[in-house]
């Protein structure tokens, strides 16, 4: 029988030094170990789905104040941590948020941090299940019943207030300049089963220090996939294209498309 995703996770030797030492140093060796390896919290393992730390959290003791300790641990993970893994750290305090028993209240300090950290996870609202997990742990804080929920709360598009989507174009937005020529892009569709548009070259971008050229790849009969076809040449001048599917038509932007590419690759 096939082993479990999880069962092959880095960092596993880590976890009875973690609970036994209440140590930062270690949980934070472990986070960055298991981020490494597979950076999204979530793991679909055929038809199951399980968190990234799971087998961290489920070994943990019914503690009151360890798990307070913990929870105060994530969330400076989740202060240091960078906009693209993000995420991972808010998980990460959900894991220790959802441990808590009845005794287990949030403290003043943590309320203080969260409205800190609420600006990024609005800002990164775009990933899937930010405001999911985001809504979890305000449940926890809600424990405290001078907090108040709506004042903390982030919502999916809460990112277009906060990020400008009018990305800068490279040279004169053409696919001239794309290091990766037009006939190795197209060779990538022709296993392509359906009635398709020709290919459109739709727009170009630069986020970070990070250049994009972007091809549409548009099914006309309305209900079966549409494609986005990127290439992204990274400031070392690597390059990478991949195929974005779109189910039932062009469901995004290119914009879009190219936000959650950027901050997830």
């Amino acid at each position: 029988m096939e082993e479990f995703i999880i069962n092959k996770a880095p960092g596993k030797e880590l976890i009875p030094k973690i609970i036994e030492s209440k140590s930062f140093n270690y949980l934070n060796d472990f986070y960055k170990l298991r981020v490494d390896w597979y950076g999204y919290p979530i793991i679909q393992d055929r038809m199951v789905t399980y968190g990234l730390f799971d087998d961290l959290t489920n070994q943990f003791p019914d503690d009151t104040e360890l798990i307070n300790t913990f929870i105060d641990y994530s969330i400076q993970l989740a202060r240091n941590e960078s906009d693209k893994r993000f995420i991972n750290a808010i998980f990460l305090i959900l894991g220790f948020c959802l441990l808590g028993n009845d005794n287990c209240m949030p403290t003043k300090s943590q309320i203080k941090a969260l409205m800190e950290l609420k600006a990024r996870a609005q800002k990164l609202s775009f990933f899937p299940n930010m405001s999911c997990f985001w809504d979890q742990i305000l449940d926890y804080f809600s424990k405290d019943v001078t907090f108040n929920k709506q004042a903390y709360t982030v919502n999916d598009d809460d990112y277009k207030n906060l990020i400008d989507l009018d990305f800068p174009t490279i040279e004169d937005n053409n696919p001239g300049s794309c290091p990766i020529n037009l006939e190795v892009i197209e060779n990538e569709i022709k296993g392509i089963v359906g009635v398709y548009e020709p290919l459109k070259f739709v727009r170009s971008a630069i986020i970070d220090n990070d250049k994009y050229w972007v091809w549409l790849y548009k099914n006309i009969t309305g209900n079966v996939w549409s494609w986005y076809i990127t290439v992204k040449q990274e400031q070392n001048g690597k390059s990478t294209l991949e195929k974005h599917s779109m189910h039932g038509g062009v469901t995004k932007t290119p914009e879009e498309l190219l936000l959650e590419y950027h901050y997830n690759s």
